[in-house]
């Protein structure tokens, strides 16, 4: 996932429920953005990368099964699926909402070369 930071006041306001903070990263199919709601942080997944609504739907349903079928405190929840608008055109998206993670995805930290051990460690127990 590559971090990549916009403004506060071009974040878009999905859904009623949340306020975007700014970008924290992107990938093939996706844009994930700092979000809060009721005062709690969360990370909000935007499908924005498909090419179709179908392709969205399929990314959105792993998603989902995946993130409830895996119960570890290593791997973030999701909590809801909604429709939102793209912060630069008016199309729709769907989106998913998940946990933030404060400290980043393990992905990223392995991107950055080999861990320490007691972080390893940690990881692997």
């Amino acid at each position: 996932m590559n971090n990549n930071s916009s403004s506060a006041k071009s974040a878009p306001m999905l859904t009623r429920k949340y306020k975007m903070v700014k970008k924290i990263g992107a990938g093939g199919s996706a844009e994930v953005w700092l979000a809060i709601k009721g005062g709690k942080q969360f990370a909000v997944k935007i499908f924005n990368n498909c090419d179709t609504m179908e392709e969205a739907e399929e990314y959105v349903v792993n998603e989902m099964y995946f993130g409830k079928k895996i119960s570890s405190q290593y791997v973030v929840s999701p909590h809801e699926i909604f429709a939102s608008k793209s912060p630069v055109n008016s199309k729709n998206y769907l989106s998913i909402s998940f946990d933030y993670a404060v400290n980043g995805d393990l992905f990223s930290l392995l991107e950055q070369g080999r861990l320490p051990l007691p972080i390893a460690k940690f990881y692997a127990l």
